[in-house]
């Protein structure tokens, strides 16, 4: 449709008369040979602008009309000075203001049929965007005002929530378009935003305005930090977690602050002091089936031996607490224990003849006196096993701890046995069970091809006195 430029129009008709518009009626059009066009705008005789059909005024005609001012909308047959809107004809739809179709208009007018979107005064029905007019912004799809549409829609100022067909300045949260998820506060869209925020379907990781599905780790929001798995707050995790300030533990979807103790991922088990991960921490930690070495954070299997903390002295077989020892003194002797057994199993038998092969006779004159802290029994034994050398009680020291810590009901005596040439001589042993006597000196200075090992009390080699 050609766009007409009217200088100088003036509404009314006086008005128009007194600039010198002419206007050409029908009859004019007909005196000079010609058919009078349909639809055309002139004057009646009373000088009101309409529509005729021959000579009279049409009154069945409602829609737009043309004259050589330009385009006019006409009701039952006369130009509607009043109306403004939105009205149609062959060529398309387009915005009337005060009867006038107005060519310089861009924003939405309403018909009875809806809201639509105007272009330099006809409707745009390519246009998709948020569009604004006296009442708010408002949601245009194909040029026409959506009311069905909620989500996330954009215009030349941004992208906007939209509610309904209409911008929704009230809305902070997290919202929908064909091209993802995104982060909404009051209403427009925040690409400055990073952190977590929440919609009707749950809570959600933002990257810079948007949804990151890729994201997992822990996220803050203004209520606490949370576990995010694949994008979206994860209620059912609990376990360790890590972002870029660390390694934190999550029940249930939440950083737990108040948490201290050992935890375990795909990686190991970790402790954890006060929510975070603890790399300075090496000691002890618990956990449901015991006590465990932790060394700089992570429990490490892999560690035997022994630990000391407030609570005494601990022996660790591959991470896990063997035992616990208060008195200094014996938990040294039984980590000695320990060293034998992890030679040569825990075996009885085989305990007594380490103690025969891997000691040499030391004479002493009269018994020893031990450094303070330390029995008689405990510094033979340590002696024994630290020095590899020792007399009858130092060997006797020696297998009565390893057969206590197998579990045995051992005894150390200090007593006589008899000697060659008759008379006894002062001697140490061990008794198994008040039954039998056990004398690894005796197998190793008297003859290894006699038995000296759990002899009946009864019926031992040598008499024995206590």
């Amino acid at each position: 449709m050609r766009k007409n430029v009217m200088k100088n129009f003036m509404i009314c008709s006086t008005a128009a008369v007194a600039i010198g518009l002419i206007w050409c009626c029908a009859d004019e059009v007909k005196a000079e040979g010609t058919e009078a066009s349909e639809n055309v705008v002139v004057q009646d005789d009373a000088g009101i602008w309409c529509v005729k059909n021959g000579d009279q005024v049409n009154t069945s005609y409602t829609g737009l009309a043309q004259n050589e001012n330009g385009w006019w909308y006409i009701r039952d047959g006369y130009l509607d000075w009043g109306y403004t809107g939105v009205a149609q004809n062959e060529y398309g739809w387009w915005y009337i203001n005060h009867g006038a179709l107005d060519w310089t208009y861009t924003g939405l007018a309403e018909n009875e049929y809806g809201w639509w979107y105007i272009r330099d005064g006809a409707v745009d029905w390519n246009y998709t965007g948020v569009a604004q007019n006296e009442y708010g912004w408002w949601y245009i799809s194909n040029g026409a005002l959506d009311w069905n549409y909620t989500g996330v829609a954009q215009n030349e100022y941004g992208w906007w929530y939209i509610k309904n067909g209409a911008l929704d300045w009230s809305y902070t949260g997290v919202a929908q378009n064909e091209y993802g998820w995104w982060y909404v506060r009051n209403g427009a869209l925040d690409w400055s935003y990073t952190g977590l925020a929440q919609n009707e379907n749950g809570w959600w990781y933002i990257n810079n305005g948007a949804l990151d599905w890729s994201y997992t780790g822990v996220a803050q929001n203004e209520y606490g930090w949370w576990y995010v798995r694949n994008g979206a707050l994860d209620w059912n995790y609990t376990g360790l977690a890590q972002n870029e300030n660390g390694w934190w533990y999550i029940n249930q979807g939440a950083l737990d602050w108040n948490y201290t103790g050992l935890v375990e991922n795909e990686y190991g088990w970790w402790y954890v002091r006060n929510g975070a991960l603890d790399w300075s921490y090496t000691g002890l930690a618990e956990k449901e089936d015991g006590q465990w070495y932790v060394q700089n954070g992570g429990l490490n299997s892999s560690y035997t031996g022994l630990v000391e903390d407030g609570n005494g002295f601990h022996y660790v077989v591959n991470g896990k607490v063997n035992w616990s020892e208060s008195d200094p003194e014996e938990a040294k002797l039984r980590e000695y224990t320990e060293q034998v057994y992890s030679e040569v199993g825990r075996d009885l038998r085989a305990c007594f003849n380490w103690v025969v092969n891997n000691m040499s006779y030391e004479r002493h004159n009269g018994h020893i006196t031990p450094p303070a802290g330390y029995t008689r029994c405990q510094w033979y034994s340590m002696k024994a096993f630290r020095d590899h050398k020792g007399n009858c009680y130092s060997y006797a020291g020696a297998f009565y701890y390893l057969a206590k810590y197998l579990g045995y009901d051992a005894e150390y005596v200090e007593g006589q046995v008899t000697k060659r040439g008759g008379g006894y001589t002062p001697h140490g042993w061990v008794e198994i069970d008040g039954k039998y006597i056990c004398d690894p000196e005796g197998q190793a200075e008297i003859s290894p091809y006699l038995n000296f090992y759990m002899m009946p009390k009864g019926n031992a080699l040598l008499t024995y006195l206590r």
